[in-house]
């Protein structure tokens, strides 16, 4: 709910003042740089150096199980439909049935691991973030940055070159698991290979 309200409040500012009004985001640093007198060669020079790298990790105080991670998403989604206008009377009363199954199903699930998960449960778990957040959420990076890019420097196109390095721990730690063996880490690049 929180998040859909930060959510609500970011496209009601973008929606009254312009998207270069939203703090921290791409299209508000581009215009600043833009504004501040950066040319396109120096911003794309500075991108050509960039490299972010998240890292996956399944550290032992992450203890919170995918099940829940998943019912979270769903009952955010719930939420994001239950904002929308469009929907009749009817409607409206099915998708609030849904949303009160998936917080009883919440409710029901027990939120933290009972046990210490296999270092294949941890691969499986790293992978399911790519899978359903991860791979969906890069292009929509790109293409924002992209966007704001072509709006403020419209007369020298700039480049957005590929920039993140995604990385994983998971299945290759040996610094403290002993069931991180070479068959488990072969295992591991496998499953990242086939991603």
């Amino acid at each position: 709910a929180d998040e859909l309200l930060a959510m609500r409040a970011r496209r009601e500012l973008e929606q009254g003042a312009g998207v270069d009004e939203v703090p921290g985001s791409f299209a508000s640093v581009i215009a600043q740089m833009a504004a501040n007198g950066h040319s396109a060669k120096e911003v794309q020079t500075a991108l050509s150096e960039l490299c972010v790298g998240p890292t996956m990790t399944a550290h032992p105080t992450e203890a919170k199980r995918v099940t829940v991670l998943e019912i979270h998403r769903r009952i955010y989604r719930k939420l994001t439909e239950l904002d929308q206008p469009r929907w009749a009377p009817r409607e409206r009363d099915l998708l609030v049935a849904d949303l009160e199954s998936e917080i009883e199903l919440l409710w029901m699930t027990g939120e933290l691991r009972l046990e210490r998960p296999t270092v294949e449960r941890e691969i499986a778990w790293g992978l399911h973030f790519f899978r359903e957040v991860i791979f969906e959420a890069t292009p929509q990076l790109y293409g924002k940055l992209q966007g704001a890019f072509e709006r403020h420097y419209p007369e020298e196109p700039i480049r957005v070159p590929s920039f993140m390095r995604y990385a994983s721990w998971i299945g290759g730690d040996r610094d403290g698991n002993p069931n991180v063996t070479a068959a488990v880490t072969a295992h591991a690049m496998a499953e990242y290979r086939n991603t």
